[in-house]
């Protein structure tokens, strides 16, 4: 029962640990979009910086309404997963993912503002989340390899 409690209690701080992960990829995205907005569309006008603000309104009540999505369904998701034993690798699949979604738009931002701008340790973070990403998205895939309730069978001599 005690140790019920931990996992569920696990499956929570994992959840909440997607969550700001998710509130990050929002922020993050409403910084691009914006960056975009004021290179390539704004130029100086009053009517098109009208329209950006309306775009970016809607963009980000559109993101809210995602994330909160998200966020309503990954609880079930990792609580059920620590019923059928398999919370870590719900998080991986969950997590990979967004962290890819950072990444991407990292990497949009930083093509926009140019490398020199961004300097070498943006590009350090770049490439962890990429590694990252990756790694927490391939072993969300993997199989397990002994399914609940069935043990290793042991050779015969």
């Amino acid at each position: 029962m005690k140790m019920k409690a931990l996992k569920v209690v696990a499956a929570y701080l994992l959840w909440l640990v997607d969550a700001l992960f998710s509130v990050w990829l929002v922020f993050i995205c409403r910084n691009t979009w914006l960056t975009i907005f004021s290179q390539y569309y704004i130029y100086g006008s009053p009517t098109r910086a009208n329209r950006a603000g309306l775009f970016d309104r809607i963009l980000s009540i559109a993101l809210g309404f995602l994330w909160f999505g998200l966020i309503i369904f990954l609880e079930p998701y990792f609580r059920n997963g620590v019923a059928k034993g398999e919370l870590i690798r719900r998080f991986a699949k969950a997590t990979g993912p967004i962290i890819l979604a950072i990444f991407g738009v990292d990497f949009i931002l930083t093509l926009i503002l140019g490398v020199a701008v961004v300097g070498w340790l943006r590009l350090v973070i770049i490439l962890i989340e990429l590694i990252l990403g990756i790694v927490l998205v391939r072993f969300g895939r993997l199989k397990k390899v002994f399914p609940r309730g069935v043990e290793q069978v042991k050779h015969l001599d």
